[in-house]
This record gives C-alpha cells, structure tokens and sequence, in this order.
C-alpha cells in the first residue's frame, strides 16, 4: 500500500492507516493486506475508545509471552507514532493488546518467514494429522497425500490459534461462502471437531468458514473419478480405418477408456462380447436390429466434429450409471413428506428418530446430527437446509430427504426442505463421495430454488427422482464442455 502524505491525514483511519504502513515499511519484513490493515485500525479505534479505568487484563504469564514475541516491538513503535501523531496515549496493556491482534493477523508475515519460525513444525504436526483424520472420515484419500493443503493448514493455523486464545473475532460472509463451497464447509466442520477433541481448540463459526478459503482448493487439484470403459471399434470399410479410429479415439478420449478392440462385422458374431462396454461403428446401425445385442451401438463418423466428439463423451461418462446410483443413494426409505416441524431442534430429533427406525444405524446417529448442528450452522439454500454427519454410523451411503408441512426458521432463513447425507462404511460407495458427483447433482438440483419449488408442489419420490434425473443429464453436459 502506498504511504499516505501527512497533509491528506484528515480522518482517524487515514491516519492509522498511514501509521501502520509507515512502519511495517521501516521494519522491512511485513506484506500487509487491505483487509489486515483494516483489523489493525479498527484495534487503534478501540484503545482510543476505551475508559482509562477500565484496561485490558493480561495474566502474568500472557504478558511474559506477548512481550518476548517480536511483534510486540512492532506495536511499540505503532503505538510511539499513534501518541506522537494522533494524541492517542497507550499503556503498556493497550501495546499489549495491539500485539495480540498483529499476532491474530499474522499472516501479513511473509511465507518465507513463517516456515522458520519454531512452532511452525508443531503446527504442521497437528495439520498433518488433521489430513490423516479427514481421510479416514471422508474416504477421500488423496487429499491425505496433498502436501500443499497440509503446509497452507500449518501456516494459517498460528494466527488463527491466536485469535482464538484471545478472541479476535473475524468477520466473515458466512451465508455466501457456505452457498458456494459446500464440500469445504463439511470439511471445515470435521477440522473444527479434531482441534476440539485432539488440542482443546474451539473454533467459532467465523474461523471455520475461514477454512472454507483453505480447504476448497483441494478438490480443483485432482480430477473426478470416472468410470473407465472396454470398447470395441468396427468399421464399414476395413480393420486398418477401424485401427486409425480407435488410435483417434485413444488420442481424444484417453482418461475413459479402459481397453479399446477393432473387428470386422461379420466377425462379430463370433467376437466375445463380456468384455465390452459399448461399440462405436460407422456401419449404420440397421444392421444391428436382428443381432440382439445387449450393449450400446453408437453410430459415428470417420472424421470426428465437435459435435461428435461430445456425442462420443456422452456415452462413455454414462449418465445412465450415475443416475442409478443417485437412485440408490436418494432411496424412497429414506423420503419424508409431511413432516412438523417449529423448531431447528425438534426437526433433529425427529429426523433422526425416522432414520434410525428406516436404516440401521447406531445409537449415536442423533448425537452426532445435534453435534454437527452446534459446531456451525448447515449449509443454505432457497427453501431448503443440507447437512452432513460427522461420522459413519452405519453401512449405507445415503441422502436423507425431509418436506415439512410449513416453512420452519433456521438461522433466519425460511427453511421447507432438509437433506442429511450420510457417508457409509460399505467401501462400494466411496467412488460417487471421493469424486464429489454427488455434491454436484445437489448443487444443479437445487441451485437457483426451482427444484425445490418443484418439490415442494409435488413431494413425493417420483417428483425427486425426475428432478435428480434432470441434474445428472446437466451435470453431464458440463462434463462434455
């Protein structure tokens, strides 16, 4: 940030700000952002504000540690120029309490710095087996190799533990953030509950929807999981063509094939056909009526367009796969419509007495629904709230769908729809969790509030069903693109 002239000093802030700049440039080690600038004026606005006779209390044993951290003398000086410029006297408490919030925005130090500080391995110790939880919880094992997320976790763990040790509150856009980064806020939850029960460390809401920021990135580095196919290749004109397809189909469409095969048509009544998935030919597909296949015919050109290549995409991520497996996993067992509901509270209880009667499921299910609902609120959209457990607490992978009566408040939203995922035990259904498909078919469902809508005039099964069926066809098309 520039340095602000002291003729155009005419504000508070202004001058603060001026301040703060002015000094972090003569120590030489600091790379401060608008937002850091902004907490430490506001920390310079209330030692101004505050009664003299009523200072800010340290224990002994604080104070000893505030004064031998380094930023103390940051603060000194802060504070120097703040009574030198701006009348603004600072006891030896008030520096004190200007270093606990330069320590709270510590991330203004540069990385480079943070990595030689002491307790920065202690940090990445705990974020290390922060990741190897995760993973045991999640099934989503390569986030626990994923030494990039593990480093940001450790360097942005030493301000946060001290903005909880000494409460900084750190304001953020929790309804916008949980909307947009629904996979990170779960993640977010569960960090919040191993500092709580491995270090003794409560976050607040605001510091878990910071993690969001940490966490999400995570997912953009490795790609979904699909499916891989077994192809066979059969041309009109002759194996050689039929071997040029299949390397143009290796070349385009690597990453969903398995094994790609080449034969002739009139061997293929002798080929074996287990081992396939799908045929691509550019023999019409009349020919084909009176075989009695079992397995996809798709009819293509020699020489792809776009417009086949997408064609060709479609088939192999295969929505009628997922589209099953989303009906497995929105079971009619676990549907409710017609529910009562006032209170956040009683909506719990009653869904989990529901779902410990519809799914076998232990008797820590509740507890742990009350549980996620303390640590931060669930994730909003319109109409509608979505949840995840904590933990396994049975075999079944599934997403639980509640339809109240009336709108019911929660967390001064209108609420009509709630969605409890629970992840499973049964290692069959990991795939679908660890490539986050099924957080994306909720997310296309629900989005803008037209299924809800939808669901809400109709709420039976057959309505969610045509709505999921709808996503998954969308969720596929942005695969193709």
């Amino acid at each position: 940030l520039p340095s602000v002239n002291e003729s155009t000093e005419t504000s508070g802030p202004v001058r603060y700000s001026s301040i703060i700049v002015q000094e972090r440039e003569k120590s030489g080690s600091f790379d401060i952002s608008y937002p850091n600038l902004r907490r430490l004026v506001m920390a310079i606005n209330l030692v101004r504000l505050r009664s003299p006779h009523h200072p800010v209390v340290f224990t002994e044993r604080q104070k000893e540690q505030l004064e031998r951290m380094t930023l103390c003398k940051l603060a000194h000086y802060i504070a120097i120029q703040c009574e030198r410029r701006c009348g603004i006297l600072f006891c030896n408490e008030d520096i004190l309490f200007l270093t606990v919030w330069i320590a709270g925005c510590r991330s203004i130090i540069s990385y480079s710095q943070m990595h030689n500080r002491a307790n920065y391995f202690t940090h990445y110790d705990i974020a290390a087996g922060l990741m190897e939880s995760l993973c045991r919880i999640n099934h989503f094992k390569k986030i626990g190799q994923d030494n990039v997320l593990i480093e940001d976790l450790a360097l942005h763990f030493i301000p946060m533990f001290t903005r909880v040790e000494y409460k900084i509150i750190l304001p953020m856009n929790n309804n916008f953030v949980k909307r947009v980064c629904s996979g990170g806020l779960e993640l977010s939850v569960q960090t919040a509950l191993y500092l709580k029960e491995h270090h003794q460390i409560t976050l607040n809401e605001d510091e878990i929807i910071y993690l969001i920021y940490l966490i999400s990135p995570a997912y953009g580095r490795y790609r979904p999981l699909v499916r891989k196919r077994r192809i066979l290749i059969i041309s009109d004109i002759s194996v050689n063509v039929g071997n040029t397809l299949a390397e143009r189909f290796m070349r385009n469409f690597s990453a969903y094939i398995e094994s790609i095969q080449v034969v002739e048509l009139y061997d293929l009544k002798k080929f074996d056909l287990s081992e396939v998935d799908l045929i691509y030919t550019t023999v019409n597909q009349k020919y084909f009526r009176n075989l009695s296949l079992k397995i996809p015919v798709v009819e293509i050109r020699n020489f792809f367009t776009e417009k086949d290549k997408n064609m060709i995409r479609n088939y192999l991520i295969s929505a009628e796969d997922h589209f099953t497996e989303m009906k497995r996993i929105f079971s009619s067992r676990t549907f409710f419509s017609g529910i009562q509901a006032r209170t956040k509270q009683e909506l719990l209880e009653r869904a989990a007495e529901l779902l410990q009667q519809a799914m076998p499921l232990d008797d820590q299910f509740g507890s742990d629904l009350m549980c996620r609902n303390q640590i931060c609120s669930a994730e909003m959209g319109e109409n509608m709230a979505r949840m995840r457990t904590l933990r396994s607490h049975g075999p079944d992978t599934f997403i639980a769908v509640f339809v109240l009566e009336k709108p019911m408040i929660w967390d001064l939203e209108s609420v009509q729809i709630l969605f409890i995922w629970h992840h499973g035990t049964d290692p069959r259904h990991h795939v679908y969790e660890e490539s986050g498909y099924i957080g994306n078919i909720l997310k296309t469902a629900f989005a803008y509030g037209e299924g809800a809508i939808q669901l809400l005039q109709n709420p039976t099964r057959d309505c969610l069903e045509m709505i999921l069926k709808q996503a998954v066809g969308e969720i596929k098309s942005l695969q193709i693109r």
